[in-house]
């Protein structure tokens, strides 16, 4: 079994502005001069709707088809309808031949959001932007509040006739990500990753130690920092350490570190196998 591969190159997920979002290094969710919000700018192939069999509201490139493996992606702060998040999905579904879909995750979204989803962007170049961020994903507990929507899809797609998913998370996702993996009640999910892992959100915003959620993650997971991540994610740190240890079948690609900052990444080959 492969898990995600070779996801960054050089394209942005966000935006590719000069300007970047002025967020601290070693706390909240984000690190400093990481990549600014994006509007969506591109043509989609899929259509937003309720899965059925469940009340979760997705996007969904395509139809099952049947002997795909399902993929989960999450999005990061701002929702399921920003950057490139969507045209990522398409990806996964058009070239790497998976049952994609991006679940409505972050409810009751902070004054609306984005198209009804995570934390307003114009809050983040504020004063007190990254305290209200924290304070919203407080708000949002894996187990009473996304473990549900996960459940709500996983549950879907079984139906379907789905028998392996792997879940993608970015930035806030890679916490939703490591949750996940650490959940026995999915045997259906076998492996994940995380380009730009804000895992950090377990001890910003929820107030348990990092590594403690990490250590609880058995099945395979793939980090992909970006540069400008903190060293946590990487050999000697205490995420990427604790990872290995409890999942040895997990890896670390820090490929590009020297050319992407967060928020940055480009599909390049079938990235997800599972």
């Amino acid at each position: 079994m492969r898990i995600v591969r070779a996801v960054f190159v050089a394209t942005a997920y966000r935006s590719v502005r000069v300007h970047s979002l002025k967020m601290s290094s070693t706390a909240g969710c984000c690190p400093a001069g990481s990549l600014p919000y994006q509007k969506p700018d591109s043509v989609r192939m899929g259509t937003t709707k309720v899965l059925a069999g469940s009340s979760v509201e997705a996007y969904v490139p395509k139809d099952y088809v049947a002997g795909q493996p399902g993929c989960i992606l999450v999005p990061d702060a701002f929702g399921w309808n920003s950057g490139r998040l969507r045209n990522v999905a398409d990806y996964f579904a058009e070239k790497a031949g998976y049952y994609a879909v991006v679940p409505k995750m972050m409810q009751p979204a902070y004054e609306g959001a984005q198209d009804g989803d995570g934390f307003p962007h114009e809050l983040t170049s504020t004063p007190d932007g990254m305290p209200k961020m924290g304070e919203f994903f407080a708000t949002l507990p894996y187990d009473s509040v996304i473990k549900p929507k996960i459940g709500g899809v996983v549950a879907h797609m079984k139906a379907a006739g789905v028998t392996k998913i792997c879940v993608v998370g970015f930035c806030w996702g890679g916490w939703v990500v490591s949750n996940v993996l650490a959940d026995g009640d999915f045997p259906e999910v076998v492996a994940g990753a995380s380009p730009h892992p804000s895992i950090q959100v377990e001890g910003w915003a929820h107030k348990a130690p990092n590594e403690a959620l990490v250590a609880r993650v058995k099945k395979p997971m793939q980090l992909l920092p970006a540069g400008n991540d903190n060293d946590m994610y990487r050999p000697g740190g205490l995420i990427w350490d604790t990872l290995i240890a409890s999942s040895p079948e997990s890896e670390l690609v820090d490929t590009f570190k020297e050319v992407l900052s967060h928020a940055s990444f480009c599909l390049h080959h079938s990235p997800v196998s599972c």
